[in-house]
């Protein structure tokens, strides 16, 4: 029988369920969508609903997988949602509170006010954001009164994790974006729980990620029709698994993740970090595997961009195809317009100053086509400064950039980051990075493979490379280095803002 890996990945807007063989191949994927509901606090997911696309999923890879042997299942989830779970009989305290809910934003502003800021960052990696896993329990603290001392809290993937075998468990990667982690001393911040009048037995324990937390249980074995007992891990954070998924594992590489949000992940060596890092605005914490650190920096309105282009120069919104047909009446090279793509506020760098977008050097004879490449270009230039600021300040050459996710199939928007770049970029064949990411650390951690080395000589996913051009190369560096002068004046425009609002009141 051939040996298959399953991945779970709980995502923003999909619950996916895959199987892998050992080369790489997706031999079947389960896809379900995970609705959004909202009431008068503010967004939430029904975890009961996302636990039974779980099981429906499980169920539907495995039934076509008849002659193959699964040997561990991994799961990885985003960040920092979270819900509370009753220990009594495992039932949720609470809905899934999504990264993107902005309910607990008067927390966030009380965890700023009583801490010091950098000395925090130091030991989590991260600026306090009401993303967070602390913020959140504060708010539920403020509203309830008190938390229920029969209960923990729990990432998406804690919690799948747990109902596959009764087991209460995070990893490094999950627990650190709670703003609670200590990761310099791989351990809960007490000090900081205290502060916050928060328990700090509300957290379960910590493991190192792709760890065999427990094994299916008997229930679910008879459901999916098992009979040995099969390795449960919790892989982390899914950028992360997409980095280990995509062989972003050593200083330098850098994985580009293009979809809805754009986010850029790079590896460092492991490290104390200090002012340094902290003033690259970027996020940082523990890699996956080995002892490698990571840089993480975001942009909410990439894709989002391109979405909300369609609908602004057409009623009805442009189709893919139509935006392919205007981009080919573009001329080559740069547009001459400067598009800042912050429709959602800026990227992580400067994510501390609330930007808005804006267009610069607009002409009366510009026509939709430069538009719409215009607005291709600004993204671009927007993760180049990310990639630059990170190589900047951490003094590391960044030039091994590997992307993925929905992106990536536009490919005139590939050739023009990698003239924006001005190096070559390797593009991954394979869109469910995190899903495989997370299936093949499950099966390291397990004992299946014995190395790193040996998943990557393993892995045959086709892989092509993008090469900027040399005559044009040069022209968008020219323009990008326009891009970060006005760049500092928004910056210092919108900073004005914040002073002259605090003058005013």
């Amino acid at each position: 029988m051939k040996d298959v890996f399953m991945g779970i990945d709980i995502g923003t807007t999909h619950c996916k369920v895959g199987l892998f063989d050992a080369n790489g191949r997706l031999i079947d994927i389960a896809r379900y969508v995970d609705r959004t509901y909202a009431d008068d606090d503010g967004d939430y997911y029904d975890p009961e609903e996302i636990w039974l696309s779980v099981q429906q999923g499980m169920v539907k890879v495995l039934s076509s997988a008849e002659g193959y042997n699964l040997v561990a299942i991994g799961i990885t989830s985003m960040a920092e949602t979270g819900l509370l779970v009753n220990l009594e009989d495992g039932s949720p305290y609470t809905p899934f509170i999504p990264w993107f809910d902005m309910r607990a934003m008067e927390q966030t502003r009380f965890i700023e006010a009583n801490i010091d800021q950098l000395e925090v960052f130091c030991k989590t990696g991260l600026r306090a954001s009401y993303k967070h896993g602390l913020p959140k329990l504060l708010w539920l603290l403020n509203k309830k009164g008190e938390l229920p001392h029969n209960a923990k809290w729990l990432s998406a993937a804690d919690y799948i994790a747990f109902k596959l075998t009764g087991v209460l468990a995070t990893d490094y990667t999950l627990a650190a974006r709670t703003f609670a982690y200590d990761l310099k001393n791989n351990a809960w911040n007490v000090e900081l729980l205290n502060r916050m009048g928060i328990r700090v037995d509300i957290f379960p324990e910590v493991v190192e990620s792709g760890t065999n937390i427990g094994f299916l249980k008997d229930e679910m074995r008879a459901k999916l029709n098992i009979t040995r007992d099969i390795p449960v891990c919790i892989c982390g954070h899914d950028h992360l698994c997409a980095a280990f998924g995509a062989g972003v594992v050593t200083p330098g590489s850098v994985l580009d993740s293009m979809g809805t949000a754009e986010t850029l992940v790079g590896i460092i060596p492991g490290r104390q970090l200090g002012e340094i890092e902290w003033s690259t605005g970027l996020s940082f914490g523990k890699h996956v595997v080995g002892d490698h650190y990571f840089w993480m920096g975001g942009l909410s309105a990439s894709g989002g961009s391109v979405e909300w282009m369609r609908n602004v120069l057409s009623d009805p919104p442009l189709s893919y195809d139509d935006i392919f047909g205007l981009l080919k009446h573009a001329h080559e090279g740069p547009t001459g317009i400067l598009y800042f793509p912050y429709l959602s506020g800026g990227s992580s760098p400067i994510s501390s100053i609330p930007l808005e977008g804006a267009f610069v050097g607009l002409k009366r004879n510009h026509k939709r086509h430069d538009i719409t490449k215009a607005i291709l270009e600004g993204v671009a230039y927007e993760v180049e400064y990310m990639r630059q600021v990170a190589q900047e300040s951490l003094n590391i050459e960044m030039d091994n950039i590997i992307a993925v996710g929905g992106g990536i199939q536009n490919k005139y928007w590939l050739k023009m980051k990698a003239n924006v770049f001005g190096i070559p970029i390797r593009v991954l064949a394979m869109a469910e990075s995190a899903l495989m990411g997370a299936a093949f650390l499950a099966a390291l951690k397990t004992g299946y493979f014995s190395s790193e080395e040996q998943i990557y000589e393993s892995i045959d996913i086709e892989m092509h490379t993008v090469y900027p051009d040399d005559d044009l190369k040069e022209a968008y560096c020219q323009q990008f280095r326009k891009y970060r002068e006005f760049q500092q004046y928004l910056k210092q425009y919108y900073a004005g803002l914040i002073k002259w609002g605090a003058e005013a009141i």
